[in-house]
């Protein structure tokens, strides 16, 4: 009977530790993740971004403004600049946050990798005059971070090591490199030549048909395959620029 008496104070006292820790959780909120500090004060959207300059420590320098719409490399030569490439880089400006501070009121910063800076990007936004700058050094000894600093500020930060590639960026890398653009619904002929060999085919509705060197009808899918393949040729270099 003793032992029966133990065991139900035991159970009395067990559920009433569990009730307390309930009640004792359940007024507590859980740890919210620390909050990092943005890199630009206010609000900074990327579709707002009209020019941005890169410039490498090599000495490559690329400037690019957006023109109705569309981004432009104006130096170091003009020439379509690679869409895709353009919204990573204002993306990642918009949302720039630090890590953590590595030095508050720095002094020496080339152990950092900023003097000079290996990165250094100036960028205007709509009803801007003036450019705002961000500078990158070298990553971290573990490579997950990377010093950067904002040029007349003494502190020296942390971003993450992946904006390496974002904004490591040369004018050619810059560049769209689309070789031929093609309308594929608009295109209606093709000529392939191989040597004095000249094959030229033409689009009647929706079936291609051969013109030269006898008619014929040709095969649908081939040709579509060929303007697709042509269409996504892209450089890989530029050697001489007009």
């Amino acid at each position: 009977m003793r032992s029966g008496w133990s065991l139900l104070a035991l159970t009395v006292v067990l559920a009433g530790l569990g009730g307390y820790i309930y009640f004792v959780d359940s007024k507590t909120e859980p740890n919210a993740p620390a909050v990092k500090e943005k890199v630009w004060s206010g609000t900074l959207a990327s579709g707002d971004v009209e020019e941005v300059q890169i410039t490498l420590a090599e000495g490559e320098t690329a400037k690019v403004q957006k023109t109705d719409g569309t981004w432009q490399i104006v130096e170091p030569s003009k020439a379509p600049a690679d869409e895709t490439e353009m919204s990573s880089i204002t993306s990642s400006l918009a949302g720039l946050e630090m890590q953590r501070i590595v030095d508050a009121n720095a002094g020496d910063v080339k152990q950092y990798g900023l003097d000079p800076a290996r990165i250094s990007v100036a960028f205007r936004s709509k009803g801007q005059k003036d450019l705002r700058r961000v500078e990158f050094g070298e990553k971290t000894p573990t490579g997950g971070d990377l010093y950067a600093r904002v040029p007349g500020e003494k502190r020296v930060f942390l971003v993450s090591s992946f904006l390496d590639s974002t904004f490591n960026k040369s004018p050619f890398a810059l560049r769209d490199k689309t070789i031929l653009k093609i309308d594929r619904q608009k295109a209606d002929g093709l000529e392939l030549i191989e040597g004095s060999n000249t094959v030229q085919v033409a689009k009647k509705g929706t079936d291609w048909m051969i013109v030269k060197p006898l008619p014929a009808r040709a095969g649908f899918a081939p040709l579509e395959g060929s303007l697709e393949r042509i269409g996504s040729v892209q450089m890989v270099g530029i050697t001489q620029e007009q």
